[in-house]
């Protein structure tokens, strides 16, 4: 009984959690910000206007990161398939009754060190493949793990990956948080050389840093 019921005051929080970011990420959300000087972060409403913009139409959509799976559902309306990965479980179980009707999503429970390497040997040779990596920690209810941004560790099992896939775009989340480092580890000058290595284009609008293989479809 103790556990349904810290099940219920959770599911509680996160619901309080979700309703005020959908009203603070939304529309009238986003003509508050840019009134106020469009300071970094953007809400999600401007994002996903971008990632409309920049993802494969024609591609699936893999998430590291579901949260409280805001984006997942919104990738939901516009892609075929969308398999969205995240570590903790009190968020997995939410996201999973929250979006239990979308039969094109599927959740994974797990970090994406771990799960992504998975989820990408199920997809087949020559798809187009939009890849949202927002796993990382940033405070809240996020998931703090042995690595704080698992960017790395995603990237090389997507790097491992390219050769076999037909065209591709990556999108991480908080461009803003990356120190200009040129050291070994994640930073700005890491991904603009991790693109350059794997002949990627790359860019970066509201936030988020792009990369692509391919064209747009």
């Amino acid at each position: 009984m103790f556990a349904v019921k810290a099940k219920f005051f959770q599911s509680l929080k996160f619901q309080g959690v979700l309703l005020k970011r959908l009203i603070t990420h939304s529309f009238l959300g986003a003509i508050t910000w840019a009134i106020k000087g469009a300071k970094l972060p953007a809400p999600n409403y401007v994002k996903y206007r971008v990632l409309e913009r920049e993802f494969l139409r024609s591609g699936i959509c893999i998430e590291t990161g579901t949260y409280l799976g805001e984006t997942t559902s919104k990738l939901s309306k516009m892609y075929p398939l969308v398999v969205s990965i995240e570590p903790d479980e009190k968020l997995h179980s939410f996201v999973k009754m929250r979006l239990k009707r979308k039969s094109n999503v599927e959740l994974v429970l797990g970090t994406s060190e771990t799960r992504l390497s998975e989820v990408l040997s199920r997809v087949k040779d020559g798809s187009d493949v939009n890849f949202w990596l927002d796993g990382h920690f940033s405070g809240g209810f996020t998931f703090l793990g042995e690595n704080v941004m698992p960017i790395i560790q995603e990237l090389k099992v997507i790097s491992d990956n390219l050769a076999r896939l037909d065209s591709v775009v990556v999108a991480i989340d908080d461009f803003r948080d990356l120190s200009c480092s040129s050291s070994g580890d994640l930073s700005r000058d890491f991904l603009v050389k991790f693109a350059q290595e794997n002949s990627l284009t790359w860019n970066v609008e509201h936030d988020m840093f792009f990369m692509r293989k391919g064209s747009v479809k």
